[in-house]
């Protein structure tokens, strides 16, 4: 059996074949955009490395969680109690943003600096979400084939 980390390049080598246009390549980082928020702010979980399994986000201090469930423009879907779902405002995970794309890559990162180093912060902080487990990674796969059909 191959070694996780050359089959998640595999998969990404097969993802990056098949798509034939930066267009395709913008569609692709606005669906991984969306399946990374969706991850971490509904269901609250993140990835500790890629390919792997997805799993609960490490609780926020009972501190934070207090100062959370009291913040003025606290975010509708905010995690309660010390669940993290890396949603307290909403402001991180809505900055994330495509910032580049060719046919060949794709950067997605965040609308200011503020945000990386939030977000660096929380990776720091065991919150790892900015990768992609390796369902998700399936999904993107499937997500190409059917732009790729759509396309032709």
């Amino acid at each position: 059996m191959a070694e996780p980390t050359a089959k998640i390049r595999k998969y990404f080598d097969d993802i990056i074949a098949r798509i034939t246009s930066t267009s395709m390549m913008r569609r692709l980082g606005g669906f991984l955009i969306i399946t990374i928020r969706d991850r971490t702010r509904g269901k609250g979980e993140g990835v500790s490395q890629p390919g792997g399994q997805s799993r609960q986000l490490k609780r926020v201090s009972a501190l934070y969680s207090l100062r959370r469930a009291n913040m003025k423009n606290r975010h509708p879907e905010s995690a309660t109690g010390t669940r993290s779902n890396l949603t307290a405002s909403g402001a991180l995970l809505d900055s994330m943003m495509l910032k580049r794309a060719s046919q060949s890559q794709l950067f997605i990162g965040f609308k200011n600096r503020q945000n990386e180093l939030k977000a660096e912060g929380q990776e720091a902080q065991g919150r790892r979400f900015l990768v992609l487990s390796s369902a998700e990674i399936l999904a993107a796969r499937k997500y190409v084939a059917k732009i790729v059909a759509d396309e032709s």
